[in-house]
């Protein structure tokens, strides 16, 4: 028992701090787990050196790391993962309900799309969220709904001439986009009040239920918002193309990403489990750069939708010069100069064929460094990188084809569509690292 006595002269004035701690008899089970394994392992065997006592003899030693110890705080720490990540056993229907309307919400993105690229959403010039959801049905109705368009400035400056049978193909374009809408709401508000009133939708969740429900409304109010901007015919006193403002149009898009987004997002918390990983965390770089590309694919719709609102595909259809050169003349025309980026058809152009161009590199860079580290990262994460380059690859094919062939509306609607088909392989990867476990 003389080697207690021994006076602490381990040099390292760490040691000495941390022996004086365990002297001074305070025990701290949460310090200790906060110490790294080696050090604890190296503590302990100067400890025995020090004392002349192994650390089970004292109760100045700190934790051992035995086998059944470290089992033991593995299972316990996956199973406060589990319970702080509320996985998909607790209540699958919530997590089905909830990939429908994602899905649901995709597609009336990319009909939404479609109803652009065939000029239809300024066909119904009246907004009427309960009694429109009729369609004319006589001949009398339709002539009336004819005759209103008529009125409009998209009618007097670009269809002129145009016959009731091409309005009602325009008509049932936009008539089908607002429907599907109005669906949306049903097949969202029903369930939601079905999961609240059994319980399963409570706290927290009921409001976040409650606010995507909010955000939905919200997505019809600025849609109608937006469709106003091409009927006023104040706009187009200066003899331009009737249309809607790229504004209300970029916006009306990014809510729906938006909405498409949480209900992608919370439907994988709900339906997928934790991925094991091989030996580690997947290195850091690899979130951090996914978070950036889809940083940028966001910027690049909003992009997108800012060409789409100025009719920017239909000039300059080459590729990559543009007008034979690499910066086109006229690029910073209007003045103030943040106006270019926003109303100049030519700047608008040039951005999105840099976002997509930068876009492309990130996405490429992604795949590349998830090959490099494939040791490291489990399958579902490599093959989610897979698909995020697959995806690339094709928008780029689809978006330079695109341009080359004048914007036809079958390319210019794959176009679209396959950019929220990447935006998603981006949301499965970023999903996919925040599900896997450290072993």
């Amino acid at each position: 028992m003389d080697s207690i006595n021994r006076p602490y002269s381990i040099s390292n004035p760490f040691w000495n701090a941390v022996l004086f701690y365990r002297a001074t008899k305070v025990h701290s089970t949460r310090l200790q787990n906060t110490i790294p394994e080696k050090t604890l392992i190296e503590f302990n065997k100067r400890w025995t050196q020090l004392t002349g006592l192994t650390p089970s003899q004292t109760h100045f030693g700190m934790r051992s790391y035995s086998t059944e110890q470290q089992k033991s705080n593995d299972n316990q720490s996956q199973h406060n993962n589990a319970q702080s990540d509320q996985d998909f056993v607790q209540n699958p229907s919530i997590g089905y309900w909830l990939a429908f309307m994602a899905a649901a919400v995709l597609g009336i993105i990319i009909l939404g799309g479609l109803t652009r690229l065939t000029e239809s959403g300024l066909s119904i010039t009246e907004w009427k969220p309960f009694r429109g959801a009729l369609p004319p049905i006589s001949e009398e109705d339709w002539l009336a709904e004819f005759e209103k368009y008529k009125q409009s400035p998209e009618y007097e400056k670009i269809n002129r001439g145009m016959t009731l049978d091409q309005f009602k193909f325009i008509y049932f374009m936009e008539w089908a986009h607002r429907q599907w809408g109005r669906a949306l709401g049903v097949f969202f508000g029903v369930p939601l009040i079905y999961f609240a009133l059994k319980g399963s939708l409570r706290g927290k969740s009921l409001l976040k239920a409650l606010g995507l429900m909010a955000l939905g409304g919200s997505q019809g109010a600025l849609g109608w918002y937006m469709v106003k901007s091409g009927l006023d015919h104040k706009n187009f006193e200066d003899d331009s193309v009737p249309r809607v403002s790229q504004y209300r149009l970029a916006a009306h898009l990014s809510m729906a990403v938006t909405l498409y987004s949480l209900l992608f997002w919370m439907s994988m918390n709900q339906l997928t489990k934790r991925i094991p990983a091989i030996s580690q965390k997947p290195p850091m770089v690899l979130k951090r750069l996914a978070i950036g590309t889809t940083a940028l694919t966001g910027i690049t719709l909003f992009s997108g939708a800012l060409v789409a609102g100025l009719d920017a595909g239909l000039i300059y259809n080459e590729f990559p010069l543009m007008g034979g050169h690499w910066i086109p003349h006229g690029i910073l025309a209007k003045v103030p100069l943040w106006r270019n980026f926003f109303e100049n058809d030519t700047t608008v152009q040039f951005d999105h064929r840099v976002l997509g161009i930068s876009t492309y590199t990130l996405s490429a860079l992604l795949w590349g460094l998830s090959m490099y580290h494939r040791q490291r990262i489990p399958r579902p994460l490599l093959l989610a990188s897979h698909g995020v380059f697959a995806a690339a690859n094709l928008q780029v094919a689809l978006g330079i084809t695109t341009l080359l062939t004048f914007v036809p509306v079958p390319l210019a609607a794959a176009h679209q569509a396959n950019a929220l088909v990447l935006w998603t392989t981006l949301l499965t990867y970023l999903h996919r690292y925040k599900r896997i476990a450290v072993k």
